[in-house]
């Protein structure tokens, strides 16, 4: 019976794993391409490396974009803000935040999203009106 995808999350995980399945694959073939000087030439073992690690990195991003709950690093890279920052606005209660072990301190993306944009500007113009982008419609 197949199975069903349930979620967009779901999606991006199978997607993930056939990425992977790809990369194992480069490993074991010789795989051949077409140069600038249109001469077909094999993949050298150094260049196999290369698009194997540019492959990792795209997954691990991936899967960096699937999480839900992140860590401090996660959440100030998230936002673009130092961690110092970050701890500063938790220790003040400034900023939704779990602490499930009284210690570390985890944020759920959606909260990070919606604090973040919670102070909306408005020009005081009409000339210099903004156009917004509704990217909840994706």
């Amino acid at each position: 019976m197949e199975q069903v995808r349930t979620s967009k999350s779901d999606m991006s995980i199978t997607d993930s794993i056939m990425q992977l399945d790809q990369i194992v694959s480069l490993l074991n073939l010789d795989i051949s391409f077409k140069g600038t000087n249109c001469q077909e030439r094999e993949i050298c073992p150094e260049d196999k490396i290369k698009i194997i690690e540019t492959c990792i990195g795209v997954l691990k991003n991936n899967i960096w974009n699937m999480k839900e709950l992140l860590t401090i690093k996660e959440a100030s890279v998230y936002l673009g803000i130092a961690k110092s920052y970050l701890y500063k606005l938790t220790s003040a209660k400034k900023i939704p935040h779990y602490k499930p072990n009284g210690k570390l301190v985890y944020f759920k993306r959606k909260e990070l999203y919606d604090w973040a944009i919670q102070n909306q500007v408005i020009p005081d113009n009409a000339n210099n009106q903004l156009e917004y982008v509704n990217y909840e419609q994706e």
